[in-house]
């Protein structure tokens, strides 16, 4: 059964691999999906030409490259997860790596990343296996794992970002809320008022400004109580009466003063005035 996650936390899933996918895309990796735990076998499987690829679970992240043998490679994966780290906000990182090859070590000093030679990671070199780094957070016995990778003798270079890890790191150390707030909230009764509000709401979200109604057949009290919840910048008060004259009513929800604007005028108004 798939994991169900909402909230706070979803929110948290959701920045993490928006942002990854973001720093991909700047390095020009092709997002591949759905991932497996074989993706490397996968792609080896389908692609004669070198290829640089990525993908996003709810469980884990990673890269995977193809066919290059550049050094170079190695650096720009290891340096992409690093600044990854730094950009979601975690810091005091290191770099783990158990190889001494100077091409390597000269591209990452270049690129300004923290590292150590240090045999101890989890991954252990092998036959198969060229190079093996590992970020960590932390110091000694605090250490946390936050990524590894290796370099196969037949030119695979892979990532692994486990992601619900990370997400236990910034709910720890992040300030972000699960506040549901809104800029605007709009209050309809009748059907004519409903299909103005239907129409309206549709020109405010899409004008990039948040914007909720009540669709339950709440009391006017109800809604009202509603939009304080939201924490609601301003009410658009909608009735038949205002609309025959081609008027809405405004009410600024920290003032709790009402205007009267002008139908035609209320997206601009409503713009101007957050």
């Amino acid at each position: 059964m798939a994991k169900t996650i909402y909230g706070l936390t979803a929110k948290y899933y959701n920045y993490i691999n928006r942002v990854f996918g973001t720093v991909c895309e700047y390095y020009n990796y092709e997002l591949v999906s759905p991932a497996t735990k074989e993706i490397a076998k996968e792609i080896e499987a389908i692609k004669e030409e070198p290829g640089k690829f990525y993908y996003n679970e709810l469980e884990e992240m990673g890269i995977t490259s193809i066919g290059f043998s550049s050094r170079m490679m190695d650096a720009e994966i290891i340096s992409l997860a690093y600044r990854f780290l730094e950009e979601i906000g975690i810091t005091d990182l290191m770099i783990k790596l158990n190889t001494q090859e100077k091409e390597l070590l000269n591209y990452l000093n270049y690129l300004d990343v923290d590292y150590e030679l240090n045999d101890d990671t989890k991954v252990s070199l092998d036959e198969g296996n060229l190079m093996v780094f590992e970020i960590v957070m932390g110091e000694n016995d605090k250490e946390v794992v936050l990524c590894s990778g290796i370099r196969t003798n037949n030119n695979i270079v892979t990532l692994s970002i486990p992601t619900e890890k990370i997400v236990e790191i910034l709910e720890s150390i992040s300030n972000m809320k699960n506040e549901k707030r809104v800029d605007v909230y709009l209050v309809a009764t009748t059907e004519e008022e409903k299909l103005t509000a239907v129409r309206l709401i549709q020109d405010i979200r899409w004008s990039e400004i948040t914007a909720e109604m009540d669709y339950l057949e709440k009391s006017l009290e109800e809604k009202l109580n509603e939009a304080n919840k939201l924490s609601a910048r301003m009410v658009i008060l909608l009735n038949e009466e205002d609309l025959k004259k081609g008027m809405i009513t405004v009410k600024d929800n920290l003032t709790k003063e009402e205007t009267k604007v002008d139908e035609s005028e209320i997206l601009d108004y409503i713009i101007s005035n957050l």
